[in-house]
């Protein structure tokens, strides 16, 4: 676990400095990907996730928007189209089959990911102790996105009847495809 963690700060220093410089360097992190983006940015100490989610193997749910959402790079007004912002707030269109969640105030708590991210949703998960968590953020000025759930199974996984392959599921996934290439083409 901690030579992940090693590899993904150099990485994410990559990025970051890439970014600054003017080449936007792509680190994207979905589920495990976004947590170590998380562990990168403070450490493996403190033990900064909430462990055991119940209720989400799998589980299709909607996203609660923060404040931060409308000017996002990723699920912004100007960015994203607004069929899929409505398909993603009103529907549940994210797969999420995780056990772990980064609590919404250590965004807060934790100067690396205060400076670094900005949170664009939440979630809860669906049963008693009910706890939040962070399902997507990005970092302030850089090419660095973090999701919690799946937007690469829905269109593919036929494994379980709870992942949704409805046309709205399907276009969701689709919008973060296309808009990981549209990143990744930036880069000199």
């Amino acid at each position: 676990y901690p030579i992940f963690v090693a590899g993904v700060k150099r990485l994410l220093t990559w990025a970051l400095e890439w970014n600054e410089q003017g080449d936007p360097f792509l680190l994207w992190g979905t589920c495990w990907g976004m947590q170590m983006i998380v562990r990168a940015t403070v450490g493996m100490e403190p033990i900064i996730f909430d462990y055991g989610l119940k209720g989400m193997y799998p589980l299709m749910m909607p996203l609660n928007f923060t404040a931060n959402q409308p000017k996002s790079s990723l699920l912004g007004d100007g960015n994203c189209p607004r069929e899929i912002q409505k398909t993603l707030q009103y529907r549940p269109s994210t797969l999420n089959w995780h056990l772990r969640g980064l609590p919404p105030s250590a965004m807060q708590d934790y100067a690396g990911l205060r400076d670094t991210f900005t949170t664009l949703s939440t979630n809860t998960e669906p049963v008693a102790p009910h706890r939040e968590f962070v399902s997507s953020f990005e970092a302030k000025g850089a090419n660095v996105f973090g999701v919690q759930f799946h937007p690469e199974r829905p269109p593919f996984e036929f494994t379980h009847d709870g992942i949704g392959h409805t046309a709205g599921d399907i276009a969701v996934s689709q919008y973060f495809g296309d808009f990981i290439a549209r990143r990744l083409r930036m880069n000199n």
